[in-house]
């Protein structure tokens, strides 16, 4: 969490500012104290705070051969790999589209705890604003990295936040919902920004397929699990 003060006036804050912190989740802690410097006179301050999900301090586990989301024996194709023109760029230019139709059984590409869910969005299109409408799932892994997986159908979660699963358990559908131009899964692993610790942002990784280890996902490249 960041917690920032600005236009302080007759109040003074305990600690440096901007705040950054890492807090538990589902906890209340103290962060700061604000003294009134000058009893007498009105006090005034405007407040700016931000969040995410993970620690700044997590380290990505850059040996670890992630599945491919899918049943044995698929082939997928990828619609757009690493660094991709379309949306790949930035804090998510390691993320993965693998393009499968509306409906495709998802499995995990890597064990951990599902953190968080949603499955009741229904709009998909490539238009600004629309990607609130994504569903999705995000499993944290035991690096401190989360797995997330995007697009998913309506309705398409099979598994509960709290849930441990496996790699290669089925955990949903693939879909088109949210900020998409078409059915794909939209899968990617990300940590917190040490830099800016504010935002998420994509690690690179290694995908085990059925003929070998990737390094470098592409457009255009096919896959077995």
């Amino acid at each position: 969490m960041t917690l920032n003060l600005k236009q302080l006036r007759n109040v003074k804050a305990d600690h440096t500012l901007p705040l950054y912190v890492e807090l538990p989740a589902h906890s209340t802690q103290l962060l700061l104290h604000l003294k009134r410097q000058n009893a007498s006179q009105p006090a005034y301050y405007k407040s700016r705070y931000g969040w995410v999900m993970g620690l700044a301090s997590a380290r990505h586990d850059a040996d670890y051969r992630y599945a491919v989301p899918f049943q044995k024996g698929k082939k997928v194709r990828v619609s757009q790999g690493f660094n991709g023109k379309t949306s790949h760029n930035g804090y998510s230019r390691y993320a993965v589209d693998f393009a499968v139709p509306v409906g495709t059984p998802v499995y995990a590409a890597r064990e951990g705890k599902v953190v968080a869910t949603r499955a009741s969005g229904s709009k998909g299109a490539l238009k600004r604003g629309y990607g609130k409408y994504a569903n999705y799932i995000v499993i944290e892994h035991s690096d401190g990295t989360f797995g997330k997986y995007y697009h998913l159908k309506k309705q398409g979660v099979a598994v509960r936040v709290g849930e441990r699963v496996k790699q290669g358990d089925l955990i949903g559908y693939s879909g088109n919902t949210g900020y998409s131009s078409g059915p794909h899964l939209h899968f990617s692993v990300s940590k917190v920004d040490p830099q800016y610790k504010q935002r998420p942002v994509t690690v690179p990784f290694l995908l085990q397929t059925a003929t070998g280890v990737v390094r470098n996902v592409k457009r255009g490249d096919r896959y077995i699990r």
